[in-house]
């Protein structure tokens, strides 16, 4: 798989025809006047790790607003106001745009794990902070998640493993969970708790498909079901 760019800013960049990318910085001189001369390089980076940034959020509005087949790299500079060769200053492809989105949106994800991970709350009580977890991130980034739900097949192979090592630290440690809950006798599965675990998944993931913020059921509410649903029909009552 190519580098990022992000694992490389500051390389020279790519040049393309007529294309507004910015040229390597000169090696430092003693002759330099004015501002660039006062400006630390850590700043320079923080600008470009900025505007990369801002690039890439475009793209997964792009990819957003008309799938990843009918969006093209000029779609991306148009959102961000530059040249289309500019682009590839920082990345190499449009399937690398797709990438980074991806990457991005699974990175979000994994913090959410720790506060449940650390908690010692039993196991139905740690599946309500996970699903509470899941639902307020997709809010918070449905346009990067829903790309990612939506377009995580059209990435390469070796893509797609990298993205799917994080995928898999998230479904085993919601087996766990139900594995904990089996031991303790506060959950009833009636199937291994590795299948029960993707179908939980699964079920919380499938908002992307139907999930509008301006329509009439509200994140709170859509939380409240699927605790009912997923968490309450688990549990095993006692008395």
């Amino acid at each position: 798989m190519k580098k990022s760019a992000a694992r490389n800013v500051g390389r020279t960049p790519k040049r393309g025809s007529g294309a507004d990318v910015p040229s390597p910085s000169p090696a430092p001189s003693t002759t330099k006047s004015g501002s660039e001369a006062d400006t630390p390089v850590p700043s320079r980076l923080r600008q470009v790790r900025k505007r990369r940034q801002a690039i890439i959020d475009a793209a997964a509005r792009v990819f957003y607003e008309k799938g990843y087949d009918a969006a093209s790299t000029q779609d991306i500079a148009d959102a961000v106001g530059i040249l289309k060769g500019s682009l590839y200053y920082y990345v190499d492809s449009k399937e690398e745009f797709l990438f980074e989105v991806i990457r991005e949106a699974h990175q979000l994800v994994m913090p959410l794990l720790e506060g449940v991970r650390v908690s010692d709350a039993s196991a139905p009580e740690k599946l309500r902070m996970l699903i509470s977890a899941h639902m307020n991130y997709y809010v918070a980034n449905r346009i990067k998640a829903t790309v990612y739900f939506r377009e995580y097949t059209v990435l390469s192979e070796e893509r797609r493993t990298e993205i799917e090592s994080v995928g898999h630290h998230y479904r085993d440690f919601v087996t766990q969970v139900l594995k904990q809950g089996q031991k303790e006798g506060t959950l009833r599965l009636g199937v291994p708790p590795a299948v029960a675990a993707i179908a939980l998944i699964e079920v919380l993931n499938s908002i992307s498909r139907w999930y509008d913020p301006s329509g009439k059921v509200k994140p709170a509410a859509i939380i409240n079901h699927y605790v009912t649903m997923l968490v309450d029909g688990l549990s095993i009552a006692h008395d």
